[in-house]
């Protein structure tokens, strides 16, 4: 398995053009990697192996931060997006480069055409699908909180949500 490949040049002299020297591309330092090796009986589509490899390389990070002083109380359990089903796996939730809006960004895991259903914690007043630059392309239609369509094939989305804001 090659993990880290340094080259001195680019090319040789030849079909492959002219040789270019590299000297920066000598990685002569100490790495570590770190992989895992998940064995299953059966496809990589049925045994999920997406998931503990997404679990592996992105470890999840949490905090609490401390209450403000308040008089509003959280359930005993909370979530701010849901997206169903599970071979689709959300990627980025931030808050939009301009405005005042939601990024969420998701991405089809399996190969097969499926039909998201999308709920956040407060009503969707707009939804938009956008490109990968936040620029929009077209309109979605929610539900209340819930936002449903349809993706393709490893198709990653990436949707600019207008919330209802509290009173």
């Amino acid at each position: 398995m090659t993990l880290l490949r340094s080259i001195l040049m680019l090319s040789s002299d030849g079909i492959t053009g002219p040789a270019i020297p590299t000297p920066d591309a000598q990685e002569f330092k100490t790495y570590t990697f770190e992989y895992s090796l998940f064995p299953h009986q059966k496809g990589w589509k049925e045994a999920d192996s997406f998931k503990p490899a997404n679990e592996f390389n992105n470890e999840l990070i949490s905090f609490q931060i401390p209450a403000a002083k308040g008089k509003g109380t959280f359930p005993s359990q909370f979530s701010f997006v849901e997206i169903k089903p599970e071979n689709l796996i959300l990627v980025t939730l931030k808050k939009s480069e301009e405005g005042d809006e939601v990024i969420l960004r998701f991405f089809e895991t399996k190969g097969e055409e499926t039909q998201a259903e999308i709920k956040v914690f407060r009503r969707i007043k707009r939804a938009i699908i956008t490109n990968l630059l936040e620029e929009d392309e077209y309109k979605l239609e929610p539900e209340g909180d819930i936002l449903r369509m349809k993706v393709k094939p490893f198709e990653i989305i990436t949707l600019r949500l207008r919330l209802q804001r509290t009173s």
